[in-house]
């Protein structure tokens, strides 16, 4: 049995009154004459016992008592730790060795600490003499070694500090415990620290018509608003003065969506027909021109467009389940491929590269392509994601080339990693979309679908509480210049604006936003700001307000 000797040094150079009067100062003024007594008397013991002890195991110096009352530990690796006894006495941990009065010990430690803790307890329970005579001296050494170590704290436990703790650290940490998917309410508020989140609107604009799409350029100088009455508005995002409003061509309906180029030089529009219109932002002369995407037969649209990274490439969904891509400076359509069994509603570039896309249609379907790979003679996706149960109403990316999330008919976000696509050339568990619930879609009757899982869904999270019908609901990415992307928001078919929590699936902010649908939104890139687009004909700011909690 290891024993730590306890030393006094210079006790034999004092006198026995010197003695009890040094005694009592190191161990608390007024504890009373008993306990310092058979203090002294379980130290003299010890003494005795370890000038007999041979063949000691080394460890003599481990721990060391001077005549100023503080323990010096010995860590190892030339560290050590010098701790009061008069602190170790107000912690607990001298009234249960020696049975001096103390505070409790601290109720927080957990697993094997709290049944070592029990087991102390115990023996020490009788009396103070039986408990001192009986400790080992090795487990008075565990004890004041663990009292002076620092607790560890894991990734997936609330670790109180300063700054937060990493995103991908809680994520690992997640993953290591296993059985622990989740996180505590705590961990939460410290991986998640909002200061500030848009809670506070003001109408910017209120129109004739519904409002289908709203969208901030990638350097937040631009707002651009699509609206029923087929006019495409251009602000600067500073003071929100107009800077130009383009009259739309050829549009059936509506428009049904919008982009702006990363070299900020152009906007597109897209709708019920066979081009895709192609604007300059800034400029003496308009420029307005028709890219003819050249339909087969038929009724045509394009759901869903999106420049590409280096703004020479537009990709398009459209009806039909096609997939497209536009060369703008060639002017010319370089690919068309029969993506998807149903209609594609949306498209986005998953990196800045250029060539890994995705692709969401009422399949229910998630694909991604590789356009490197793509020609007359190779159609077929890279990887593919199954887990909704209805349509697809809108893909995004986190733009890592890792993740991205898609939004759906059976009001549900799905958070996917694309290291986890399944083979296309797999066998597909799934059931096509029932006709019923698609016609109920279009009315305020549809209802969520059944929380019944997917058995091929790889899905990392799925955030509930949207309502999706009646049109195509966008969700996206929180940036990351402000929140880190620590948030995925989404209109809802209700009015409402939900914030969810990335890690958790819990919204941190849902808000009665507007009267009407709100089809699109968009959060500055460098600004706490959300525009929200709504069919009750309005565009609202919403911006933060002090959160006091």
């Amino acid at each position: 049995m290891r024993r730590a000797s306890i030393s006094r040094s210079n006790d034999a150079n004092l006198s026995e009154d010197e003695k009890d009067q040094s005694d009592e100062e190191d161990y608390h003024e007024g504890e009373g004459d008993d306990n310092d007594d058979e203090f002294e008397d379980n130290v003299e013991e010890e003494q005795a016992e370890e000038e007999e002890e041979e063949g000691d195991d080394g460890d003599d110096d481990d721990l060391q008592i001077d005549e100023n009352g503080y323990i010096q530990i010995d860590r190892g690796g030339g560290r050590s730790i010098t701790v009061s006894l008069l602190d170790l006495m107000r912690s607990g941990i001298m009234g249960r060795l020696f049975g001096i009065p103390g505070q409790e010990h601290d109720a927080n430690e957990s697993g094997d600490e709290e049944e070592e803790d029990e087991d102390e307890e115990q023996e020490a329970g009788s009396s103070s003499s039986t408990s001192s005579t009986d400790m080992s001296d090795h487990r008075i050494y565990h004890d004041i070694k663990r009292a002076t170590t620092p607790t560890v704290h894991y990734p997936y436990k609330r670790a109180r500090t300063s700054r937060p703790q990493p995103l991908v650290s809680a994520l690992i940490g997640r993953e290591i415990a296993g059985s622990r998917p989740g996180f505590s309410s705590g961990t939460r508020v410290d991986l998640v620290t909002p200061r500030f989140l848009p809670r506070q609107s003001k109408k910017m604009f209120e129109h004739d018509e519904s409002l289908y799409c709203g969208q901030f350029s990638q350097d937040g100088e631009v707002f651009m608003s699509a609206c029923k009455d087929f006019q495409v508005r251009l602000y600067d995002a500073n003071s929100w003065r107009p800077i130009k409003s383009i009259h739309a061509r050829h549009v059936s309906w509506a428009i049904i969506d919008v982009d702006h180029s990363p070299d900020k030089r152009w906007v597109i529009y897209s709708s019920w027909s066979n081009y895709v219109q192609l604007c300059n932002v800034h400029g003496d002369f308009q420029i307005h021109d028709a890219l003819d995407f050249i339909p087969d037969a038929g009724r045509f649209c394009l759901f869903g467009i999106k420049f590409s990274p280096d703004s020479r490439m537009i990709l398009g969904g459209a009806s039909g389940g096609e997939m497209y891509l536009y060369d703008v400076d060639r002017k010319e359509r370089t690919l068309r491929l029969d993506a998807h069994e149903d209609d594609v509603n949306s498209v986005c570039f998953l990196d800045n590269t250029g060539h890994l896309v995705a692709t969401g249609s009422d399949d229910n379907l998630v694909k991604v392509w590789d356009t490197r790979l793509l020609d007359d003679s190779r159609t077929d996706p890279v990887g593919e994601f199954e887990g909704h149960f209805e349509g697809i109403t809108h893909v995004s990316s986190k733009g890592d080339g890792r993740y991205m999330l898609s939004n759906s008919k059976d009001q549900t976000i799905k958070l996917w990693d694309l290291r986890s696509m399944h083979n296309p050339n797999e066998k597909r568990a799934r059931s096509r979309s029932d006709r019923s619930r698609m016609r109920s879609y279009f009315m305020h009757s549809h209802q969520p679908s059944s929380r019944r899982r997917n058995p091929r869904d790889t899905s990392i999270m799925t955030y509930r509480g949207h309502a999706v019908y009646n049109t195509l609901i966008r969700a996206y990415f929180s940036p990351a210049f402000t929140t880190g992307q620590q948030y995925i928001y989404s209109g809802d078919s209700q009015g409402n604006l939900f914030i969810y929590d990335i890690l958790t699936g819990t919204p941190a902010l849902k808000t009665r936003a507007h009267r009407g649908i709100i089809r699109d939104l968009s959060w500055h890139p460098f600004r706490p700001e959300i525009v929200t687009t709504s069919w009750d004909c309005t565009v609202r700011s919403w911006n933060p307000t002090e959160n006091k909690e």
